[in-house]
């Protein structure tokens, strides 16, 4: 029995203790704590709050469960390694930060996995089991590279290429005659009606039709009907030779039976592919006998074998060839495997290591049940329920998950109208000491507050700028419209989503006048876009810009983020633009360009998409964060502003949400805290002292009316007359540049002379010259005072008890986790 930590016995890769400089990292106290609590287990979620070092758990954990070493031969360099394969699964932008914080913190090596190819080439088979095995070590992938790349869709039916088809479908005649033999079977009810057997002649065959059309005559037509139609059937199957076979029918009647196979085969195909299936202990040991291997082989003696999970595959993915390859592995962001029926979700699930780690900080992205999955898979992924996770692997067992963790409402009125119950379950959360207990050793949960560090502050001040007079005609314009579906009734959800784009950037292209509406007076889109909110933002990055800060704007939507990046560009600022649209690859380059921090980075300025960019990136010497349009999802809104405010954030962090008055904004901000307050109940054991209720769509929209309704007397801003507030804002903002990196490099205490990214031709345009009045705006009320200069970082209250990463405390740490299994 080995134990958690495989130390060789050999003391030699532990006698001398590297120096810190060169691992040069500590492990917090909070750290040592819960993973050592993880270690217990087999699998659990690591809640850690964002900005915590999820990544250090990334490497750390696996590595503790598997068994590592540091030193290697003489020509190679010391690093950490796990003993047996570890796959670590994390988005495709964030693979470059990941490979070289494993590779300053650990001197870890890691070995990407992009396709199917790659996997195949470092693998080696393993003839007695039949998986595929890897050398041990750190092993990278993403979830489209993990779950979906490489994989080549089912082929479409081609009705008039039937020999192609067998060809692709891998049949042959030899399938066409087993198909033919047990025609009795599958044309049974045919055979039945015409009162025939499969052994006659076609003239036979056509007798015993001719005598039951006799028989009904014309007062039974359906009957005769039935008759025809199976005559006409079953003469492909029959020729002039009694009990026949396959190769005695005339080529026409061969051609139709490999027409009818093949489209049962295509069919059989299509209905299973992607479909999984639990095999029982007997089952395994059949399929074991087929593959000509003991059954000892796959299940060690004096144990009862497991079962296993088996899936129709067309082209196998990456997660098929490697699904029983790995001893660990790690999930980064795991809340994008929730889904129950989703290519990622079912995908990522068939990873079927011994250790199975998910690292979120929003195991609840919405709702209670989008945890469900996640526990099922990191307590075992087990076909039935077992003491860990009182559930099986089913769809069903979801929706009783739902049943009885959250309040219902039932529509009494309607239950009097029809005698079936309108059931609706809403986010409240109900049986929560039940649930505290089930998670309790599922989820090690924890929060900022608690990790007994100290970290700088979060202030969140928001900003209210008014609507601009063309923005307000725009938004009448959708609020008024007739917004309809397919089915002719009210579009409610795009409805919403035009009025969510129009308080954000009211010259949006996606702004339209919907399909068959003709009467709604007014323009679906404003011709001048600069409206003030977007003025509010532009004199919050001068005030950031000035304090020799840099900013990142956040927006649901690419069509504010290109509006906000034409003016700083006009300006001369230099700005990086990350969203949806910018490939994965190139986003992880930009984060980590602007993650080198004021008067260092080439950017000042990042433009972010709040989806693409929430989750998994860090920019702690980042202090600012602005928030031009809200997403639907709360965890997209509290991990944006966690990019900024991390462990190691060295000042304290504003956030300045921008409402667009008597819109939309405004509800949807306080639907954001609900569900956030939703989730704190179950993870933190927060009580709430109201509970908040549902608000549907249509409940939306009708707020949306009330609030825009009741700003009628409210004077609205001349997006012309604001337009002249950006000459002198341009200026500001160029002046404001000139100083931006020598004050930040004097703030963040580097020398002047620290050698600077330059920026492209591209991405960079020289700075206006142009003179111009005095700034005088009409929002100065709307935005907060310009920032003092930022303090210096907050001093410790108290030592830190840390752990050094060298070898000597490594084996104590090892001592003090020593005894627990690891593998039988």
């Amino acid at each position: 029995m080995n134990s958690i930590l495989e130390i060789d016995t050999d003391p030699q890769p532990f006698a001398a203790p590297a120096p810190r400089s060169e691992l040069g990292f500590r492990f917090k106290t909070f750290q040592r704590e819960d993973y050592a609590r993880f270690c217990l287990h087999d699998g659990g979620i690591l809640g850690h709050d964002t900005g915590l070092g999820k990544t250090l758990a990334l490497y750390t954990v696996p590595a503790l469960k598997a068994g590592f070493q540091t030193e290697f031969g003489p020509d190679e360099a010391r690093g950490l390694r796990p003993l047996a394969p570890v796959l670590l699964v994390v988005p495709g932008d964030l693979h470059q930060r990941t490979i070289e914080e494993g590779a300053k913190m650990f001197k870890a090596r890691v070995t990407l996995l992009p396709d199917q190819a790659t996997f195949l080439r470092l693998s080696t088979p393993n003839p007695r089991t039949g998986n595929r095995e890897l050398p041990g070590g750190y092993y990278l992938t993403s979830y489209t590279q993990l779950t979906s790349n490489g994989v080549v869709p089912y082929p479409a039916y081609q009705c008039d290429n039937v020999i192609g088809m067998m060809q692709i479908l891998g049949v042959t005649d030899a399938d066409a005659g087993e198909y033919f033999d047990t025609r009795d079977t599958l044309f049974e009810q045919h055979y039945k009606n015409l009162q025939a057997l499969p052994t006659m002649t076609l003239e036979e065959l056509r007798a015993c039709e001719a005598r039951l059309l006799r028989q009904y005559g014309m007062n039974n037509q359906a009957m005769q009907d039935e008759v025809s139609h199976a005559g006409e059937v079953l003469a492909t199957f029959h020729c002039e030779k009694a009990n026949p076979s396959f190769t005695d029918l005339p080529p026409a009647k061969k051609a139709i039976v490999r027409r009818l196979m093949t489209e049962a085969v295509y069919q059989q195909y299509a209905a299973s592919i992607g479909q999984a299936r639990w095999y029982n202990d007997k089952q395994k040991s059949e399929v074991s006998d087929q593959k000509s291997a003991p059954a000892s082989d796959l299940c060690p003696p004096n144990s009862a074998p497991a079962p296993f999970k088996v899936k129709c595959v067309w082209s196998p993915s990456l997660a098929d060839l490697c699904q029983d390859t790995f001893a660990a592995c790690a999930i980064d962001e795991g809340v994008k495997m929730k889904g129950e029926d989703t290519d990622i979700g079912t995908g990522v699930r068939q990873i079927n290591s011994r250790f199975k780690l998910v690292l979120t900080a929003t195991p609840i992205k919405n709702r209670l049940p989008d945890v469900f999955r996640l526990a099922w898979w990191a307590t075992g992924g087990k076909p039935q329920a077992h003491a860990r996770f009182p559930y099986p692997d089913e769809a069903s067992a979801r929706a009783q998950f739902a049943d009885e963790f959250l309040v219902s409402e039932r529509n009494l009125t309607k239950e009097r109208e029809k005698p079936s119950r309108f059931k609706k379950l809403t986010p409240q959360v109900c049986n929560v000491h039940r649930l505290w207990k089930m998670f309790a050793p599922i989820i090690l949960r924890r929060r900022k507050a608690d990790c007994g560090e100290d970290i700088v502050t979060k202030t969140r001040q928001i900003v209210r700028a008014p609507m601009g007079k063309e923005q307000a005609a725009v938004y009448r314009f959708h609020l008024e419209a007739r917004y309809k579906d397919k089915n002719g009734g009210p579009a409610i959800g795009a409805q919403l989503q035009a009025l969510r784009v129009a308080a954000a950037n009211a010259a949006s292209a996606l702004l339209m006048r919907p399909e068959n509406d003709e009467v709604t007076q007014g323009e679906p889109r404003a011709k001048n876009g600069y409206i003030p909110k977007l003025h509010s933002a532009l004199k919050l990055i001068h005030q950031c810009l000035a304090a020799g800060e840099q900013v990142v704007v956040f927006s649901a939507f690419n069509d504010s983020l290109d509006i906000l990046s034409t003016r700083l560009t006009e300006a001369g600022i230099p700005h990086c633009v990350a969203d949806g649209r910018t490939s994965p690859k190139r986003r992880g380059h930009l984060a980590g360009q602007f993650a080198l921090g004021p008067g260092k980075s080439p950017y000042p300025v990042m433009l972010a998409g709040v989806e693409c960019m929430s989750e998994g990136h860090s920019f702690p010497l980042c202090n600012n964060v602005i928030l031009m349009a809200y997403s639907w999802a709360w965890d997209k809104f509290e991990q944006a502003i966690n990019r900024v405010h991390r462990l190691n954030s060295r000042w304290n962090v504003k956030v300045w949400p921008i409402i667009c008055d008597r819109s939309i904004d405004r509800k949807l901000e306080s639907m954001l805290q609900e569900k956030g307050d939703a989730c704190e109940l179950v993870l933190d054991g927060k009580l709430l002292g109201e509970q908040a209720e549902e608000v549907n769509l249509a409940e939306l929209l009708e707020i949306a009316r009330k609030e825009f309704a009741a700003g009628k007397d409210i004077v609205t801003i001349d997006e012309a007359e604001l337009e002249k507030e950006w000459p002198p804002l341009r200026t500001q903002l160029n002046t404001a540049l000139r100083a931006w990196r020598f004050k930040g490099l004097e703030l963040i205490g580097v020398d002047d002379s620290a050698p600077v990214i330059e920026l492209s031709s591209m991405e960079h345009r020289a700075p206006s010259t142009e003179p111009v009045p005095a700034p005088c705006s009409p929002l100065t009320d709307a935005v907060p005072a310009p920032v003092p200069p930022r303090p210096a970082p907050p001093t410790r209250s108290r030592p830190a008890p840390v752990l050094d990463l060298e070898a000597a405390e490594v084996s104590m740490f090892a001592d003090n986790l020593a005894g627990l299994p690891m593998f039988d």
